[in-house]
């Protein structure tokens, strides 16, 4: 039924309070809005239904208590017009959240929020090379050291990166990146708290 609604352009699901409410109902469609631009996510799923990774219009994709994994993280990365992520609170439950080669072609924001087990954020080589806004805010997890994130200095086009309340000793943190972002070609600007 909901791919019978051809000007579909934002779609918003949620579940009721508590986990034992699910979005599993969302692995029953069969064929996706396929003019969809924004999609939120509000409850447990574990697993992204297969039909999000044929999303060739979605631009922005918000995520809240899905409880999700890496593999998910991948098929997002391979949707060719995502331009905005928001992973908040339990929507991602890895310790370490890697941004793999080739992935997030056209991501300018990426807003990670309230990660709780979060330990480590990955940036490789050739991943979203059009990044411009990285905002991470109450990771209390986030490693202090050189692993809590991993290759900023690989964002080129980096304008804003945002650390608020990350790790237990965030000055630690905040030093190691302001000596990367020192070096930055952009000089983004480096907002911490």
């Amino acid at each position: 039924m909901i791919h019978e609604l051809v000007s579909l352009r934002d779609l918003e699901v949620r579940s009721r309070s508590g986990r034992s409410r699910s979005l599993h109902c969302l692995n029953m469609i069969e064929s996706p809005p396929t003019h969809l631009i924004t999609l939120r996510l509000c409850g447990h799923l574990g697993r992204l239904p297969s039909w999000i990774g044929h999303l060739q219009d979605i631009t922005k994709i918000k995520l809240l208590a899905t409880e999700l994994e890496q593999d998910a993280i991948e098929m997002l990365g391979d949707l060719p017009n995502l331009t905005g992520l928001h992973l908040w609170r339990m929507s991602y439950i890895g310790r370490e959240l890697r941004l793999g080669t080739g992935k997030f072609p056209k991501l300018k924001l990426m807003d990670i929020n309230r990660l709780e087990d979060l330990v480590s954020l990955v940036i490789e080589g050739a991943s979203t090379p059009q990044l411009e806004w990285l905002w991470l805010k109450q990771c209390c997890r986030l490693s202090d050291d050189e692993n809590g994130i991993v290759g900023v200095p690989l964002l080129h086009r980096l304008r804003e990166l945002q650390i608020m309340f990350c790790g237990d000793k965030p000055n630690k943190l905040v030093d190691l990146l302001q000596k990367q972002l020192g070096d930055h070609q952009n000089r983004p600007l480096f907002e911490c708290f």
